[in-house]
């Protein structure tokens, strides 16, 4: 039940139970909070992320939680999402943590109907749940709060320490992403603003600052510090609380303003020697929910004569997608060519050997149409070989991009597959995708060149289409340093990076010149310890020798030979 009175319902997120249980440090606010707004008549629930505490912490957890009406829960009360414990490409390893405790918190929210779900910052937990958000997949009947508590990159700066791998960067994106896009955000010190605000972190006017140690009166209602840009310091923190389930939610799909028809959105398939596979693309296409589609495929060329037959069966098969030809030109040229020919408002490039999902288009609709500052939006996908193994859930594994951080993207691909969703007129502008014939990449290439210009891109945490996994593809088949060349050449002229993205850049930078320097590899510690010992073992022979020569010298065969 959403509340709109001085009562509601909360979830909050806490790392370990441990630090509840002694009500100390950080995790004490969890313990405060979710007590005073119990007595107050709110529905509080605990989901402790952490697995590392004994069953007889939790035991005692629930017990001392329960004598106060507040239910506890841990991630071994929810059977794990099988695409979770799957090989996932591209990530760092916090991402199955967001990742279970979103689906956690969806089969809650799905039971209780929270009003509120509040998080720290720190492990970036609620990332998947707050893009979800974002993005319009779940809670949208529900606010989320992130509060500091003292950032991965807060805690290195204050130990003198560097970040010593990628891990980090991305740490710190999903700790920064989770913070700037959630509904309110709230600190246990003006410090911790300040400080994300000198990382480039964007730090609202509004943003509250709540302290650990809340002094209490014997209601347990504890006075809210003063906000941040707000005149009001005489807050309860019940009052506060449910001020935030009050206000005006300018995210929720029910906000966003609606157009009279949806809009047009053009698909392009190129196609090339593609007679096996494509059936299955087009009729995927075919079924989509979606009312307002402008399909095109696009023969590049084929010399295979089967599959020129199968193309000619299609456009009876599909008399309501277009059907277009030209000479060879690469992949590059004939999604260039559906750029040119497309008649939507947006664009989604969909490979003609994947399956997409029967609500792909429309899911991908939603989230750019309520997000009107992304150029670009990508989701999850699940691999797969034969079609068969779709229903059979025989799933290779799964890919599930981040959207960050940007200056590891020459590294990594964080921002999704070619199937995504475009606006047609900035992607027209941006000069579409590079012509080269002999690499692969030129997906990922592209995503880098949208990033390097300046647009924003971001990822549907959800499975909307099936990837085919082919080890004849032209991504297994060409050369990996090249293919990686040229997604780092568009990284060669960019001069627009914000103050975030230019501090893990440096930052990650020095981590691995001081790693470096610190710890010298197993193999220069052998190699010099043997040219050492080499040399020691060269210096007594030649004492020796020495000795020897200088003894010579002396005897009499000596002077008789010299005498000679």
């Amino acid at each position: 039940m959403h509340a709109h009175s001085s009562s509601g319902s909360i979830c909050i997120v806490t790392h370990s139970l441990l630090g509840v249980l002694s009500a100390k440090g950080n995790e004490s606010h969890a313990w405060q909070l979710s007590h005073t707004l119990a007595d107050q008549g709110w529905t509080v629930h605990l989901l402790a992320a952490s697995d590392d505490d004994s069953e007889l912490q939790r035991t005692e957890c629930r017990r001392r939680f329960a004598e106060n009406g507040i239910s506890l829960f841990t991630m071994d009360d929810f059977r794990s999402n099988p695409d979770v414990k799957l090989d996932a490409d591209c990530l760092a390893p916090i991402d199955a943590v967001s990742v279970q405790i979103f689906e956690a918190l969806k089969a809650l929210n799905h039971e209780h109907a929270y009003d509120l779900i509040q998080f720290a910052e720190r492990g970036g937990h609620g990332f998947r749940t707050v893009q979800a958000r974002r993005m319009g997949s779940a809670f949208d009947q529900t606010k989320v709060i992130v509060r500091l508590q003292g950032s991965s990159q807060w805690a290195r700066h204050a130990n003198r320490q560097w970040p010593t791998g990628i891990d980090e960067a991305f740490s710190d994106f999903y700790e920064r992403y989770l913070f700037e896009h959630a509904d309110f955000q709230q600190a246990s010190s003006q410090s911790l603003l300040d400080h994300a605000r000198s990382v480039g972190w964007s730090v609202r006017a509004e943003a509250t600052v709540l302290p650990i140690n809340m002094a209490t009166d014997s209601e347990h209602v504890l006075k809210a510090p003063h906000h941040v840009g707000s005149q009001r310091s005489d807050s309860t923190l019940c009052d506060l609380y449910a001020a935030m389930i009050s206000s005006h939610d300018e995210s929720s799909i029910a906000s966003v303003s609606l157009k009279v028809a949806p809009p047009l959105v053009s698909i392009a398939v190129p196609y090339y020697n593609m007679a096996e596979f494509a059936p299955d693309t087009l009729a995927s296409l075919a079924a989509q929910d979606y009312p307002n589609l402008d399909v095109m495929v696009i023969n590049d060329g084929s010399p295979d004569a089967r599959s020129n037959q199968v193309f000619e069966q299609f456009k009876q098969t599909y008399p309501d997608f277009r059907f277009l030809s030209h000479k060879n030109r690469g992949l590059g040229a004939t999604r260039n060519r559906g750029i040119a020919e497309a008649r939507g408002e947006y664009f989604i490039p969909v490979d003609s050997d994947n399956i997409a999902g029967p609500k792909m288009v429309s899911r991908f609709v939603q989230a750019i149409e309520r997000n009107p500052e992304l150029t670009a939006v990508a989701c999850f996908y699940r691999a797969f070989q034969e079609t068969p193994d779709i229903a059979a859930g025989k799933i290779q594994y799964v890919y599930r991009p981040c959207g960050g951080p940007f200056v590891v993207s020459g590294l990594r691909n964080v921002y999704g597959d070619a199937n995504a969703i475009f606006r047609l007129d900035a992607i027209r502008d941006s000069g579409g995708y590079e012509l080269d014939r002999d690499t692969s990449y030129e997906d990922w290439e592209f995503f880098v060149k949208l990033a390097c210009q300046g647009h924003q891109l971001d990822v549907i945490p959800e499975y909307l289409f099936y990837y085919r996994h082919r080890e004849d593809s032209l991504m297994r088949s060409t050369d990996h340093y090249l293919n990686q060349y040229r997604v780092m050449r568009q990284f060669f002229d960019v001069n627009n990076l914000c103050r975030a993205e230019q501090i893990t850049l440096w930052s990650t930078l020095m981590g691995l010149h001081e790693a470096r320097n610190n710890i010298a590899p197993p193999q220069a510690k052998a190699k010099k310890t043997t040219a050492k010992r080499v040399m020691d073992e060269f210096q007594r022979v030649a004492r020796k020798l020495s000795k020897a020569g200088q003894a010579f010298s002396r005897s009499p065969s000596s002077d008789h030979k010299r005498a000679a």
